[in-house]
């Protein structure tokens, strides 16, 4: 999905969600809001607005003036005004993912939240950090436990693959006519172009003495590249790719550009446990695709401006609809 697209929807939400009906009520205290069937904790919504961490910095860089914000009623009022506005944006989010879900997409909300608690954990257990070193770096960061920080990750991970799920449901449910295609491609052919590639042959070791050593022993003759490359093979710690030569965020891509069929690299470590060798077999310059070539591409471009269209027009229209049938309760205690 276009960058674009998903900053122009970040934008729709915020202003859209403004004319929203809302409701004050007593709800529990460790409740900041419900948003139609999602209950938002008191905790989470501290961290999303990020107002511990903002008026700890005040603190300690004018005390005047935290003063003014938290023992004045123009101050407080200011602090309700900047709260109420976080409510609204991060009730908007909430209620697009709701949005999404009444599409019958199903976001997998279990599985996403065991994931992002899994990974935390295992990030967790790799570190030296103890739990109360932990307890102090996520209250430096405005979290009050590590519950309200997985939360909060959560619904922004939520938030992020409903915009993707109903992006990609948008743009598969449109039909392209051949006569579309042809006309995207006629009228804009620099586009559709086969970028400069290279068909590499690439052997893996797990340490730097074996790779060395088969280096050695191709360069001196004992035996040819494609043996070490047969016999590593077997092990499945050899293949043959294509590269885009344009995409040069390995260090061996800028090797393959710069040196000639035929080429065998010393040998480079690309991760902690991984060496490689690399013979490059062919190379190909930039050339022009034919209609039939670039017929992919072209589907999925068309397919990306109808929903784009889609979410300029239509969408926030279908959203206003939603969000008249939705609602959002605000703990009364926590605004006024």
């Amino acid at each position: 999905m276009r960058k674009g697209l998903l900053i122009f929807l970040l934008l729709t939400m915020s202003i859209f969600v403004f004319s929203l009906d809302i409701q004050y009520k007593e709800i529990s205290e460790d409740l900041s809001m419900i948003v139609n069937d999602d209950e938002i904790s008191s905790e989470v919504f501290k961290a999303k607005t990020g107002v511990v961490s903002l008026l700890s910095t005040i603190k300690n860089t004018n005390e005047s003036f935290f003063q003014t914000l938290t023992n004045t009623a123009t101050g407080l009022d200011l602090l309700n005004t900047y709260n109420k506005r976080k409510a609204l944006e991060f009730s908007g989010n909430i209620l697009f993912i709701q949005f999404v879900e009444s599409k019958e997409i199903n976001l997998n909300r279990e599985v996403l939240k065991e994931n992002i608690e899994t990974q935390f954990d295992n990030i967790l257990n790799d570190s030296d950090l103890s739990d109360e070193d932990l307890n102090n770096y996520l209250s430096s960061k405005g979290y009050s436990s590590k519950e309200a920080y997985l939360e909060e990750q959560y619904y922004n991970a939520l938030y992020e693959r409903s915009i993707q799920s109903y992006y990609e449901k948008k743009s598969e449910e449109y039909d392209i006519e051949e006569t579309e295609i042809e006309k995207e491609y006629n009228e804009n052919k620099n586009l559709y172009v086969k970028p400069p590639q290279a068909e590499i042959s690439i052997i893996r070791f797990s340490n730097s003495d074996e790779a060395s050593l088969t280096y050695n022993k191709i360069s001196q003759g004992y035996y040819d590249f494609e043996e070490a490359f047969e016999q590593k093979q077997s092990e499945g710690n050899s293949d043959n790719i294509t590269i885009n030569l344009n995409v040069e965020q390995n260090e061996f891509i800028k090797e393959v550009k710069n040196n000639a069929p035929g080429y065998i690299s010393k040998p480079q470590q690309i991760s902690e446990n991984e060496w490689i060798l690399i013979k490059i077999l062919k190379k190909s310059p930039e050339r022009e695709l034919n209609l039939e070539e670039a017929k992919n591409q072209i589907i999925f471009n068309l397919r990306d401006k109808k929903a784009k269209d889609y979410f300029d027009k239509i969408l926030p229209e279908e959203f206003e609809d939603f969000k008249e049938n939705s609602t959002l309760i605000l703990n009364k205690n926590l605004f006024y």
